[in-house]
């Protein structure tokens, strides 16, 4: 069911009339509660994609709702978490409701829908995407959530023009880091260095900044396991735990060329297997060390 929803509708996001005011056009329900908005790149790595999903699901588990743009990358990934946690989640389009972008994800769209989620657009359902509507978009996006987090981008990324909004806004705003060898984590950097976003390593980050160092119980038992490490993965924790703390370490020890340590240490740290530390990397309680033979 479609409707329209303006300031006097009781549904109407409340962060939104901070700003100037919207008729907003809504396919499905508009959720209440406090909205964290979660975007970045549609060429994410896996290992963000990972992240991004299960953090918008434990997010989601602590009574957040996750809204993001519904674009491929981080926002599907954004979207699919908190349907992982059974909850509902809103896409905000850049394009009406006659016109979903991207075509990709309409299953993904229509999941949003009969999961109890809104795909909310400010145009009208015959208007056809464009680059300036998704940056308008960005603003409704960054303005009905109490903060945005960037999980990965570049420095042209759109998920910055996100991130500009919401310093504007005066909405909280947090980055993930990557390593500085990493093109597709630049953005977040930038934001980080230049505007003093806060950085985000896990849900507790977000939920303090929320004010939430309380969060409230939930079983989770429907989370899914992390998958098992390969014997390569063993090998790195195995190398880390033996002293090997810095790239240039592990790649005398395991033999293997720069580019692949990056991307396993990188991996493994968005998993939860690596801490980055001030004295250096770190294997993460409970962990195995064993190296593979």
């Amino acid at each position: 069911m479609r409707l329209s929803v303006d300031v006097s509708h009781p549904s109407y996001p409340s962060r939104l009339l901070e700003i100037e005011p919207h008729t907003l056009r809504v396919e499905g329900a508009l959720p209440g509660g406090r909205g964290v908005a979660i975007v970045g790149t549609r060429k994410a790595t896996e290992g963000a994609l990972r992240f991004t999903r299960d953090l918008a699901r434990k997010l989601a588990n602590q009574g957040l709702v996750i809204w993001s743009g519904g674009a491929l990358g981080i926002d599907s990934a954004a979207h699919q978490g908190a349907m992982d946690a059974g909850k509902p989640t809103v896409v905000v389009l850049g394009s009406g409701l006659d016109h979903l972008f991207p075509p990709e994800n309409a299953e993904l769209f229509s999941d949003v829908v009969r999961g109890g989620g809104a795909l909310v657009s400010m145009f009208a359902d015959d208007d056809q995407p464009m680059p300036t509507r998704f940056l308008q978009r960005n603003r409704v996006l960054a303005g009905a959530t109490e903060m945005t987090i960037v999980v990965e981008c570049d420095p042209r990324s759109g998920a910055r023009n996100a991130a500009k909004h919401a310093r504007e806004l005066h909405r909280l705003l947090g980055v993930v880091l990557q390593g500085p060898w990493l093109d597709c984590g630049a953005g977040c950097y930038l934001e980080y260095q230049q505007h003093g976003a806060r950085v985000i390593q896990g849900e507790r980050d977000v939920l303090k900044l929320l004010g939430l160092d309380q969060p409230q119980l939930s079983l989770d038992l429907e989370a899914p396991p992390l998958p098992p490490l390969s014997d390569l993965e063993r090998s790195v924790v195995a190398a880390v735990a033996e002293g090997h703390d810095n790239l240039d370490h592990l790649c005398q020890a395991l033999s293997l060329p720069p580019a692949s340590v990056c991307a396993l240490v990188m991996d493994l740290t968005l998993r939860g297997h690596l801490l980055e530390t001030p004295r250096g990397l770190r294997p993460a309680p409970g962990t195995g060390k064993t190296r593979s033979t």
